[in-house]
């Protein structure tokens, strides 16, 4: 079953400015949508939560037509950043808030990060090394791995099994793995988590998010968390790499 949900696909959306269309209606619904008083107050809520999960369900649907993608947007939707209880290697030294916030923050953005790292004619930061359009396939395949990774799963078999059918495992070339290490570099140096590092631009998340973001991002291209600074005051980890 999980097979069939990984594998049978909507009709892809080929215009890029269609896709996005669809993509950020879909996150505008998930983020408007309210089920609880709290969440905005003074605003009933709109539905119950068995109704916002299908509405949250099908808007994810029609909004991710990657499967993976769709995969990894339902599980941020089902949680509320305390239930991401298992995952392994750099990730697993994370803090849970801090490693769901950089999940979380990866998964509804997966697409502008994509191209982003692929921009042929960016118009800020152009001084960090971009790749070629060309190489989005491989590039996303880095970032479902680096989203699987972060995200980790709940305690359950089918949690565990949908963990591994997500998995992206490093490519076998070396043009695979250069493209995978490049991805890896640009994000180290273009993640920002303190105002100060570009001023006029706001923070992309936390501190601790950004860490967690850096550091399964380079686990994931060079098997372990290298040295590459990106915040001032803030060391890399202490077992990096010279």
């Amino acid at each position: 079953m999980l097979d069939r949900f990984l594998t049978v696909d909507l009709e892809q959306v080929k215009d890029e400015r269609a896709a996005e269309a669809w993509a950020h209606s879909a996150r505008f619904l998930a983020a408007r949508i309210q089920v609880d008083p709290a969440q905005f107050e003074g605003r009933r809520p709109d539905m119950s939560k068995d109704a916002s999960r299908a509405f949250l369900a099908v808007c994810n649907a029609l909004g991710e037509p990657s499967p993976k993608w769709r995969a990894l947007r339902g599980l941020v939707d089902a949680t509320d950043g305390h239930s991401l209880t298992q995952t392994a290697g750099i990730a697993a030294q994370q803090l849970d808030e801090a490693r769901y916030e950089a999940a979380k923050n990866l998964i509804l953005n997966h697409r502008r990060v994509l191209l982003d790292i692929t921009n042929p004619d960016p118009q800020t930061q152009t001084e960090l090394a971009r790749l070629p359009a060309f190489d989005r396939p491989q590039v996303d395949q880095f970032l479902i791995e680096m989203a699987r990774r972060l995200s980790g799963h709940r305690q359950s078999v089918e949690a565990e099994a949908l963990h591994h059918m997500l998995e992206e495992e490093l490519p076998s070339d070396k043009a695979g793995r250069a493209t995978w290490a490049a991805a890896a570099t640009f994000l180290s140096r273009r993640i920002q988590a303190v105002p100060n590092q570009h001023p006029g631009r706001k923070p992309d998340m936390s501190i601790g998010a950004a860490i967690a973001f850096v550091q399964v991002a380079e686990e994931v291209a060079f098997g372990e968390a290298k040295f590459l600074p990106f915040l001032d005051g803030v060391p890399g980890p202490a077992s990096a790499a010279a």
